[in-house]
């Protein structure tokens, strides 16, 4: 079996892989760049390959340009089947001065966080092509969705926490824990009150 053999059976397996996965393979930075070259390989973004006639995961690219950006908002409402709305732009979470002006151009809306909650309530899942994200948690993501909710539309807003509270794995004493770190727990608490 060949070096390329190799690199497409892992490819067929996952999808898409990064240059560090390749090379961990014990194949050369050279041989990535002569099979892009050749069109065996595709470069959807830097550093990530998929073969040619693929689809591109554009959730796990994004990802790997924007390593500190975690899936939230109306792009975790999607992930968690919490929302059959597919948002035009996805959106992410970072921290407050964590830098995205190199992803500008990208289809990506950023909302920015105290470095010191970014990472609460963050799990990882897998894209619809198999590959590993971060996103926030149902409870996290119920969190944002009333924090937010005057930027965001009514109808989305009103029937994601509703089918939130249908949930059997939505975790109250969770979502409680959640709004008291982020500073909203007046507001979670009334809304929820509302719902209940």
């Amino acid at each position: 079996m060949s070096k390329f053999d190799i690199v497409e059976k892992k490819l067929y397996e996952a999808g898409t892989l990064t240059s560090k996965q390749i090379v961990e393979m014990g194949i050369s930075r050279v041989s990535i760049t002569n099979w892009v070259k050749k069109g065996l390989l595709e470069r959807v973004s830097r550093g990530v390959y998929i073969l040619p006639e693929d689809l591109i995961d554009t959730l796990f690219v994004m990802q790997s340009k924007c390593k500190r950006g975690i899936y939230s908002h109306e792009t975790a409402l999607m992930l968690h089947d919490l929302s059959d709305y597919t948002p035009s732009k996805n959106v992410m979470t970072v921290p407050n001065g964590y830098n995205v002006h190199r992803l500008k151009n990208e289809s990506v809306e950023f909302h920015w966080i105290k470095d010191e909650v970014h990472e609460l309530g963050v799990m990882t899942i897998k894209s619809s092509h198999g590959n590993v994200i971060k996103v926030y948690d149902l409870e996290r993501t119920i969190c944002d969705i009333i924090k937010y909710r005057k930027k965001m539309d009514r109808a989305i807003v009103n029937s994601s926490l509703k089918e939130y509270i249908n949930r059997s794995d939505a975790k109250r004493y969770k979502l409680t824990m959640y709004a008291k770190k982020l500073g909203i727990s007046k507001i979670v608490s009334d809304v929820m009150e509302v719902l209940y």
